[in-house]
């Protein structure tokens, strides 16, 4: 398949031929409480392509805002009512009693998943499929598909197994809550210089509740150019998570002491520093996997404290990160046997 998009997504690579031209969805949705509609949305997951001259051209062109965020506009429902149309381009390669529509729900948070399924006849087909709020949240995917089946029809090139498919389109998303915070997601970072007395720092982590900010010296230009660097693979990668993996631990063990100094002695607990306190232990603890009175104990003894700099570390994978940057930069010929 070679889309046309306007945004970067990830799908799934078919080990056998898939159609060239996405599966085309037109979405109505309807939120209701009881039996009284509260909200309604629509939207495709393409948008049509005009040529230079004459009629438009077959789309190819998806629409990545199709994305419809409950949340976001303080909406109460208990289901959700849907109503959409599959159809894809060039319909007439497609025997209609071999292949059938399909649209199909899932939300990775609850492990739900529903399908519908419509006919092929005309090269388009209506689907309806309810979903209720007590089975999902965070987000719902919905994924128009065209699937086989009658394997004895199958297409020429494509796979001839039943419930095969053979095209699919880029997917429609319902938001249905906010999004869950990342640990350590949200913290400000800001590049400043240390001055000469401080200029081999490489970090400064100022805790002011409610607000978090951690200073990087930009002093050195090629370690600003490292950890700003985007690149997924490669020596650079291998570089720049290896730095933030040692940076996040140093952070991690001072936010860690901070909150655990602030659940012992706080007097007030309603005020910014405990409930950036508790945040911090929130996050700590399901990152760590160890519950969050026992990152206050830590503090109590050297022990404790060492066992928590190791947690954090695996947590981490410190020592995945640097392994690998010492395995991508060093050869055997420059000294080292590896």
């Amino acid at each position: 398949m070679s889309w046309l998009k306007d945004a970067l997504e990830r799908r799934t690579v078919w080990p056998y031929q898939l159609a060239a031209e996405p599966v085309k969805l037109e979405i109505a949705a309807t939120a209701l409480t009881g039996k009284t509609e509260v909200a309604a949305w629509k939207a495709s997951n393409w948008r049509g392509r005009r040529g230079k001259a004459g009629p438009p051209e077959p789309s190819k062109v998806v629409d990545a805002s199709a994305r419809w965020d409950l949340f976001t506009e303080n909406i109460v429902w208990d289901r959700l009512q849907l109503r959409c149309t599959a159809s894809i381009d060039g319909a007439e390669r497609f025997p209609a009693s071999a292949v059938s529509f399909g649209l199909v729900a899932l939300c990775k948070n609850t492990r739900y998943r529903s399908a519908a399924r419509g006919s092929f006849n005309t090269g388009a087909a209506e689907m309806v499929l309810t979903i209720q709020r007590n089975d999902v949240s965070g987000q719902i995917l919905l994924l128009p598909v065209l699937v086989l089946i009658n394997p004895r029809r199958a297409p020429a090139g494509f796979p001839d197994v039943a419930g095969a498919r053979l095209a699919t389109g880029f997917p429609v998303t319902i938001f249905t809550d906010a999004p869950a915070e990342r640990p350590g997601g949200g913290i400000e970072i800001q590049w400043r210089n240390f001055g000469p007395q401080f200029r081999d720092s490489l970090f400064e982590l100022a805790i002011a509740p409610p607000e978090i900010l951690l200073r990087l010296n930009n002093e050195h230009s090629a370690l600003k150019a490292i950890v700003e660097d985007l690149s997924k693979t490669g020596n650079r990668a291998r570089i720049r998570n290896a730095i933030f993996a040692l940076i996040a631990c140093d952070v991690w063990f001072q936010l860690a002491e901070f909150a655990a100094h602030e659940m012992i002695s706080i007097e007030e607990p309603e005020d910014a520093t405990s409930e950036l306190a508790v945040k911090i232990l929130k996050s700590l603890s399901k990152m760590i996997r160890i519950p969050h009175q026992e990152i206050v104990q830590s503090y109590d003894d050297p022990a404790g404290r060492a066992m928590l700099s190791v947690r954090i570390q695996h947590a981490l994978k410190s020592g995945t990160y640097q392994n690998a940057l010492i395995t991508g930069s060093v050869s055997d010929e420059e000294g080292f046997a590896l």
